[in-house]
């Protein structure tokens, strides 16, 4: 029974995303092809801002789920199981599964209800394309210090990637990590790549993007 349910959550799982994808439209691909569905500079910063603040919490809860699985497979793999222990893990699976469900539905209906009919009709025509989801999100505890290592290109002129400072409801640009940030001061560290940066900020986010999110004071 525990396994047919599990069965029946992971088909659930793929029926939802193909409807989300038939039906609305990702950030993502909006963000991509903006000048060919013609959408004005206030729609583009009204997605990228809810896109933006949504992220992080998906991929907490992306994560806890993750977890939650991991633990439900470990329970069901030795040679007796416990049937209510069991049971009771899989409905915080469930109950993960279902807010980031809606959590998701909600950022894509109102991405959809900032649209226009004709500019959703362009956007049909790269309804097809895969939708990248390359970013992830690190939360910080309070013991933890922040290094970030950055990998550089192997061609020649390779450019490093953009850090933005989230302090408040402010937003700062700079080249490099900010020496003198307490890591105790950090929430969270968001490392976006590909399509999933410059989809939000253009050719700037080319070589990928770092947000530093710090604590409200």
């Amino acid at each position: 029974m525990l396994i047919l349910l599990m069965l029946l959550t992971v088909t659930h799982v793929v029926s939802a995303q193909d409807i989300f994808q038939q039906k609305l439209y990702a950030p993502e691909l909006v963000l991509k092809y903006r000048e060919e569905a013609g959408l004005s500079n206030d729609q583009v910063e009204k997605i990228k801002t809810l896109y933006s603040s949504e992220l992080t919490v998906y991929n907490n809860k992306k994560w806890d789920l993750d977890a939650a699985m991991v633990k439900l497979e470990q329970m069901i793999s030795g040679p007796t199981v416990d049937t209510r222990a069991a049971n009771a893990q899989l409905e915080k699976c469930l109950t993960l599964e279902t807010e980031i469900k809606k959590m998701k539905l909600s950022m894509l209906i109102t991405i959809k209800n900032l649209l226009t009919p004709a500019q959703q009709t362009r956007l049909d025509a790269h309804k097809d394309e895969p939708v990248s989801e390359s970013s992830i999100t690190t939360l910080l505890n309070e013991n933890q210090r922040v290094v970030v290592r950055v990998r550089p290109g192997t061609e020649a002129g390779s450019k490093k990637p953009m850090y933005i400072i989230v302090n408040g409801d402010s937003k700062k640009t700079v080249d490099e990590m900010p020496a003198d940030i307490n890591p105790d001061s950090i929430e969270s560290i968001e490392v976006l790549k590909g399509e999933s940066a410059t989809a939000v900020y253009g050719k700037g986010g080319e070589n990928g993007v770092i947000i530093v999110k710090l604590k409200k004071k």
